[in-house]
């Protein structure tokens, strides 16, 4: 990332990715100005959805995968996702908490304007009239479906809804969290 910056000195990186839970210490530690926006969103959502996008990516670079067992995949898949977050929360409980800010997907999807302004309200960044007005446009031409509605089975990656509430009952049961579907 340095070296991706390197000719923009100054600028502000926006990094999204889960993955990044396993590594906050990490980013820290190079970076140690960042900064967290962590967005909430049920585990029932996120690990079927990850198994979908899983199963598209895998399709696109080793071809045919159907010989592949979909339920051990999809199991593995929701044990890296809960191992992410599990560390991701460790990390955040030695930390600062003003170097996070918390919305649920719900909150972004209702009302991203008013999560844009508490993000930066919260680090200190200037948000001036260009900034919004480029925000504003950016939110009216990229509406909740535009490009239609992604669609998913629990039953095709071998996971229940027990058994993803048993594995992320440490999240959902913790209501610091906003939690959103």
């Amino acid at each position: 990332m340095q070296l991706l910056n390197w000719r923009m000195p100054g600028k502000q990186w926006m990094l999204k990715a889960p993955a990044h839970m396993l590594a906050i210490d990490a980013i820290l530690a190079v970076f140690p100005d960042a900064r967290f926006v962590w967005c909430h969103r049920d585990p029932q959502a996120v690990v079927p959805s990850i198994n979908s996008m899983n199963k598209v990516v895998m399709g696109m670079y080793a071809g045919d995968c159907s010989h592949l067992d979909a339920g051990e995949i999809g199991r593995a898949l929701m044990e890296w996702d809960a191992l992410s977050l599990e560390r991701g929360l460790a990390a955040r409980e030695r930390l600062d908490p003003a170097l996070f800010v918390d919305c649920s997907q719900q909150q972004l999807v209702d009302d991203p304007m008013a999560v844009v302004e508490r993000v930066y309200r919260q680090f200190s960044m200037p948000l001036d009239d260009d900034a919004r007005a480029a925000f504003r446009a950016h939110i009216d031409a990229n509406p909740k479906g535009k490009h239609g509605r992604h669609e998913y089975r629990l039953e095709e990656y071998g996971l229940t809804r027990e058994l993803i509430d048993r594995r992320f009952a440490f999240y959902t049961g913790d209501k610091r969290w906003p939690i959103s579907t």
